[in-house]
């Protein structure tokens, strides 16, 4: 596969984008919502294969590009060799393999910078990460360090607030596993990562959706994120205080 050269012309655009490269739709949603919080005014458009990507790249590059190592149209292999098609844009490499992804990484020229996360890493986290690269990236209206602070110590605030109807609070491994899901893990999955046994983590997830008064996992994690989001507004004193 061959580069292409830069088109020329007025190609930055007043508004920086990011483009997220990703074939599962739960994934690649909370992928723009972890973007959209760690730099509000950055735009985000998702591609959901390899193809699409690099057609809406040819005439804007993206300031970050974040793209799964697996996609309908494209393996790692295939990902390496097309990393000169995005070399404009800062690019993050992401996967659920862990294994995958550092040797993918490592594979990776040495004149394309490469960064990468697991998509194991936390929700918070991976805000601060991207919020972090995109203020390196210069001109993009991000996050002000006071307010993502905010987000940080309501991680943990949430809890007394309550969310859903039912305003119990999640204990704090009932936080972790609801992120594990939100990173698209199963249940055996989790219950590896966390040291527990599957039935384990089958009873905290069922506590978890009554907690939230959700019925399946998507509509849990979507109650948990406008919770974050809640208990940021409360706890930074903006949006009138609202909860």
């Amino acid at each position: 596969m061959t580069a292409m050269a830069p088109t020329s012309g007025n190609n930055k655009k007043s508004t920086p984008w990011v483009l997220i490269v990703e074939d599962h739709p739960l994934i690649s949603i909370s992928l723009q919502d972890i973007v959209k919080e760690g730099a509000r005014q950055v735009k985000v458009k998702i591609a959901g294969c390899m193809k699409d990507a690099i057609e809406m790249v040819k005439d804007d590059p993206p300031v970050m590009v974040i793209m799964d190592l697996m996609l309908p149209d494209s393996d790692s292999h295939d990902i390496i060799e097309s990393l000169e098609l995005f070399k404009a844009s800062q690019i993050f490499l992401t996967s659920g393999d862990e294994e995958l992804l550092a040797q993918t990484v490592a594979r990776a020229p040495l004149h394309i910078p490469v960064k990468h996360f697991p998509k194991s890493l936390g929700y918070l986290e991976t805000i601060d990460l991207i919020r972090k690269s995109l203020v390196e990236q210069g001109g993009t209206q991000a996050v002000g360090p006071d307010e993502f602070s905010t987000v940080i110590k309501t991680h943990v605030a949430q809890t007394s607030i309550g969310i859903g109807g039912n305003k119990k609070p999640l204990t704090a491994k009932q936080v972790e596993i609801i992120e594990l899901i939100e990173a698209g893990m199963t249940n055996k999955e989790i219950a590896r990562a966390i040291n527990l046994s599957v039935e384990t983590v089958k009873d905290h997830v069922r506590e978890i959706l009554y907690r939230l008064e959700a019925k399946t996992r998507t509509e849990a994690i979507a109650v948990y994120r406008q919770a974050l989001r809640r208990a940021r507004f409360t706890e930074g004193g903006t949006e009138g205080g609202k909860a």
